[in-house]
């Protein structure tokens, strides 16, 4: 493979502390947005509170208040509500800071919420609450959460007009798709694009193909481009290149876990895997997804996974122990055979199985 492109042509400078740094400032605005959420959350029970029971409307029925009781149902549900935003991919950054899909999510987790707490009154008896109180906190809730989401992106958007928050990205294909976009993302700041340069077969080393966006090598050294210029994103915009060269570029994802793949639009033919559709700085791009299935799906097969599991060793358990009682009474040995195996994402992890063999087979 040919990996070397150094060249006496200027090249991007390469900020080695970068992905650490980005890293950091992903994990503190993920933060900042639970936060937040919790803030709005407990902000809209408060308000539904003091709007049912402290206005003495005359739409609403005489109820008891119960301060005691609404304060620790808040306590329960902001929890349970930032947990349905993250199953929703509230906190997955592919849908924030970008078109209208984060406040969907927002307005689909309130609404989630509120029937959950619906379902839980109508299934305990004693767990009895105004609805008045409960419609209100969902409107407040979807209310301050839009807002909360609105007012997070502009700082967001202002912190990366100074340079923070902002992803390295290399535009795999120098043709006439790959510099439009390149040219639109670098156009817009808040974006969160740094374009470092192209990858490209027909142009020369260094040569500029839009102002300080050279091209960085060939699709060969594209594993290593990748590491030396540190870089968080590579969109795919070449239809001929890619057709050669997909299978390389993808298990350079499998290596390099951190690496985002997006495809340009006309691409999608080339799809073998799942996407996500995602928008930055107004042009629409196709997100390969590391795993067939992600958010509720995910956390579904996993649910059954691990029950499934449970359930069917606790069924075959008087089988298992006499096909183990019976391994152990024929020679002595060991019950069980381990075996390395390698799972998604190149994880390595041991596997059991009965021994079959015979004793110290090699």
């Amino acid at each position: 493979m040919d990996t070397q492109f150094a060249s006496p042509v200027a090249l991007p400078h390469v900020d080695r502390a970068h992905g650490a740094v980005l890293r950091g400032d992903w994990r503190a605005l993920r933060i900042v947005l639970v936060i937040g959420d919790c803030a709005c959350i407990a902000a809209s029970f408060y308000l539904a509170y003091v709007l049912r029971f402290w206005t003495g409307w005359e739409l609403f029925h005489e109820a008891g208040i119960r301060p005691t009781f609404y304060a620790a149902l808040t306590q329960v549900l902001m929890p349970c509500w930032v947990g349905i935003f993250a199953l929703y991919g509230l906190y997955d950054l592919r849908n924030l800071l970008g078109g209208t899909k984060e406040y969907a999510l927002a307005f689909n987790g309130c609404l989630l919420g509120m029937l959950l707490v619906m379902v839980v009154s109508f299934l305990v008896p004693d767990f009895v609450i105004a609805r008045a109180w409960l419609i209100i906190a969902w409107l407040s809730a979807v209310t301050f959460t839009v807002a909360w989401r609105f007012t997070a992106r502009r700082a967001v958007y202002a912190l990366r007009s100074r340079g923070h928050l902002s992803e390295r990205i290399v535009v795999l294909g120098a043709n006439s798709e790959g510099r439009a976009v390149a040219a639109q993302l670098s156009a817009w700041q808040a974006c969160g694009a740094q374009i470092v340069g192209f990858i490209d077969n027909d142009l020369a080393l260094g040569e500029q193909v839009l102002p300080h966006m050279p091209v960085l090598g060939p699709p060969t050294a594209f594993q290593a481009i990748v590491e030396q210029y540190r870089v968080d994103a590579v969109i795919i915009a070449d239809t001929a290149m890619v057709r050669d060269r997909l299978p390389l570029i993808l298990g350079a994802m499998d290596v390099l876990q951190r690496l985002d793949v997006r495809l340009a639009p006309g691409l999608f033919e080339l799809l073998t895997t799942g996407v996500r559709v995602r928008e930055q700085g107004g042009v629409p791009l196709l997100s390969l997804n590391k795993t067939r299935i992600t958010g509720l799906h995910a956390f579904g097969k996993l649910l059954i996974d691990r029950v499934g599991a449970l359930v069917g060793l606790l069924a075959l358990s008087p089988l298992l122990v006499l096909i183990a009682l019976l391994i152990k009474l024929d020679d002595g040995g060991p019950i069980f055979h381990r075996r390395r195996v390698v799972g998604v994402g190149k994880w390595a992890f041991d596997a059991l199985k009965f021994r079959t063999m015979i004793r110290d087979a090699g």
